[in-house]
């Protein structure tokens, strides 16, 4: 994909910039999963469903010392928000607005976000909410033209599921 886009710069071929003055969208990405988060837990509740915890939420617990703690949470916090917004909002969402146009292009790279997180199988009742989400991101890009606003709401998403392990 890069060599077909090949400016050499990560911000014309995939949409990568980040702008400290969009860091207000750390905090629509953490309003966004407490919102779903409540949704889901009424809904879980209501229907008698107790889902399984993710694998992810495994990883950081039995993540080995402090430093494989930080790690984790840089990783989970910090480098899967950008390179998932690259794949998903800078790669697939360019490519499907290139075909569909806009809202079913969002609509589509919601739901490949989406069920991109089956790989682990434990995820499958987050899918409704990681869909939400992923339009969310997707909306995001397409009304700002790059990836700022949608790694920040992201980073938020993954940060607060990350203090909310360390709390529960």
């Amino acid at each position: 994909y890069g060599r077909r886009r090949a400016s050499g710069s990560l911000t014309t071929d995939y949409g990568l910039r980040v702008r400290f003055e969009d860091i207000w969208a750390l905090f629509l990405g953490i309003g966004a999963a407490l919102a779903l988060a409540l949704l889901v837990a009424v809904i879980f509740d209501w229907l008698g469903i107790d889902p399984e915890e993710q694998g992810v939420v495994e990883l950081v617990r039995d993540s080995p010392g402090v430093v494989g703690g930080i790690v984790v949470v840089l990783v989970v916090v910090v480098v899967a928000p950008i390179v998932e917004e690259m794949l998903f909002r800078g790669v697939l969402l360019a490519a499907l607005m290139r075909r569909f146009g806009s809202t079913p292009a969002v609509l589509l790279s919601g739901a490949a976000f989406a069920l991109s997180h089956l790989t682990d199988p434990d995820a499958v009742f987050a899918v409704p909410a990681l869909f939400v989400l992923g339009v969310l991101f997707g909306y995001l890009a397409v009304s700002t033209g790059d990836l700022s606003r949608a790694i920040y709401a992201h980073m938020g998403v993954n940060a607060l599921a990350v203090v909310q392990l360390f709390v529960a």
